[in-house]
């Protein structure tokens, strides 16, 4: 239930601040008239919201972005946290669970590509 009212909060926040969700490749059922059964299987493990999809359009937006420019990629990862950071001073806090999933998922992604291009990981949460 509180999964569903957190997705609830988000179409009301996107709505009210323009978050264009074609623009993140969705193009399902506007998330107000999902069905529980619906929204569970957009978050569920393999749904589009879900942690590895959302994961891998994290990363793979940075990935190509940085073009194996180690310097790009660290810039990205650090984005990414950034970004994420600045996602809890909005919501207040803490995020659901989900969010640090994906989170961990998609820096592991990035930190691989770095370590495959000999290159190493900086602590930018210190």
């Amino acid at each position: 239930k509180k999964s569903f009212e957190t997705q609830s909060s988000i179409e009301q926040q996107s709505v009210g601040e323009g978050l264009d969700l074609t623009a993140l490749q969705y193009n399902g059922k506007p998330l107000t008239e999902l069905s529980p059964e619906e929204a569970q299987v957009l978050i569920a493990d393999d749904g589009y919201f879900g942690v590895t999809q959302t994961a891998e359009r994290i990363s793979g937006f940075v990935l190509s972005g940085a073009n194996d420019n180690l310097d790009r990629l660290q810039a990205g990862r650090e984005g990414v946290l950034k970004g994420f950071q600045d996602a809890e001073e909005a919501w207040g806090g803490t995020l659901p669970e989900i969010s640090y999933q994906t989170l961990e998922k998609a820096l592991e992604i990035i930190d691989a590509r770095i370590k495959e291009l000999g290159g190493s990981l900086v602590d930018v949460t210190a």
